[in-house]
C-alpha cells in the first residue's frame, strides 16, 4: 500500500537493501500472487512515462485485482507516505519477511538433509551446502536489522 502511494520509494528501498548487502525488492518477497502482480506493475509504472505511476497501476488492474489494491490502500491509509519513518518501517518489514522465509527454507532443508542421510542419499551434501548459503543470507538479514 505504501509503495502504491509512493512508487518512487522503490528506488530508495532497492538502494537501501543493496547498501546492506541484500538483493533488491523482488516479487519473491511476496507470498500472494496478487501482491506479486501489483509489485510488477509498480516496477513497470516507474519505468514508463505515459501516466502517473499510481494511475498506471490502477488502470492496468483487473476488477478482482482492483479490490486487492483498494484493500492495500485502505490498510495503509493512516500512514504518512512522506514521513521518514515510512521507509525505515517498510525496510524493517521487508527484512523481517525475508528472515521468516529463509528460516522456513533452512528448516525444510534440514528435514530433507536428515531424510537423505537416513537413506544414504548423496543429496544430503547438496542440502547441507544450500543450508550454509541460506545461513549466510540469514546473517546478512540479521545484520541489516541491527
Amino acid at each position: 500500500g505504501v509503495l502504491m502511494r509512493r512508487p518512487d520509494l522503490l528506488y530508495r528501498v532497492d538502494r537501501s537493501l543493496q547498501e546492506k548487502g541484500l538483493s533488491r525488492l523482488a516479487t519473491t518477497d511476496f507470498q500472494h500472487t496478487d501482491h506479486q502482480a501489483i509489485l510488477r506493475l509498480l516496477q513497470q509504472s516507474i519505468e514508463q512515462d505515459i501516466a502517473e505511476p499510481l494511475n498506471y497501476v490502477l488502470n492496468s488492474l483487473s476488477l478482482e485485482m482492483m479490490e486487492v489494491a483498494d484493500s492495500l490502500l485502505v490498510r495503509t491509509g493512516n500512514l504518512d507516505p512522506n514521513g521518514d519513518r515510512v521507509l525505515e518501517d517498510l525496510l524493517r518489514g521487508l527484512i523481517t519477511v525475508r528472515q521468516a522465509a529463509v528460516r522456513q527454507n533452512i528448516d525444510y532443508l534440514r528435514y530433507l538433509m536428515e531424510e537423505a542421510q537416513q537413506q544414504g542419499d548423496l543429496k544430503a551434501t547438496q542440502y547441507q551446502q544450500t543450508m550454509v548459503q541460506h545461513t549466510v543470507v540469514l546473517q546478512r538479514l540479521n545484520r541489516a536489522l541491527g
